[in-house]
């Protein structure tokens, strides 16, 4: 399924580590870290803040503060079923799902978030951009630039590219 879920800021309470825990049920077991080779899949256990968003061609750099700025988390933990899981920060809500990688193709699924409302200027705006963009990710490529990496990750209508940072 391929549909962004947005639930209501207690049923998804995260931990000091970022891990998602149900209000009022005990955490899901989750398999060993690291069952999934880092050569089949290359964003397990990296972690990339936005850079910029590449939307036809006109280049958006968020102006956020450093504590707002939407980030990634690709985890080497998978979830009960064996698909690695994807925490997700857009600015002012946290959230997560699932990724599946082959090759240079990217899927994101299962994005559920918070929904704290949150005040500053723009903050909502590129936060709700930003996650309900992910669920539409096609493709990405991991790239270095002066000795310095970045992940791209693309969209299946070609319009629009997310560029990040290593965080």
């Amino acid at each position: 399924m391929n549909a962004t879920r947005r639930l209501p800021s207690c049923l998804l309470v995260l931990s000091a580590t970022f891990g998602a825990v149900s209000c009022g049920n005990p955490p899901a077991p989750s398999s060993p870290a690291g069952t999934v080779a880092a050569a089949e899949n290359p964003l397990a256990g990296t972690s990339w803040l936005l850079s910029s968003v590449d939307r036809a061609g006109q280049v958006f750099v968020p102006a956020q503060a450093p504590n707002e700025t939407p980030h990634l988390r690709f985890l080497s933990d998978q979830d009960q079923v064996g698909s690695p899981i994807l925490e997700a920060f857009g600015g002012c809500n946290m959230g997560g799902g699932i990724y599946r990688t082959d090759g240079s193709a990217l899927q994101i699924l299962d994005l559920a978030w918070t929904e704290k409302g949150c005040l500053g200027e723009g903050v909502m705006v590129l936060e709700t951009a930003f996650l309900r963009s992910l669920v539409s990710a096609s493709s990405f490529a991991l790239s270095e630039v002066a000795g310095v990496d970045y992940l791209k990750i693309f969209f299946a209508d070609g319009q629009m590219t997310l560029v990040l940072d290593p965080r």
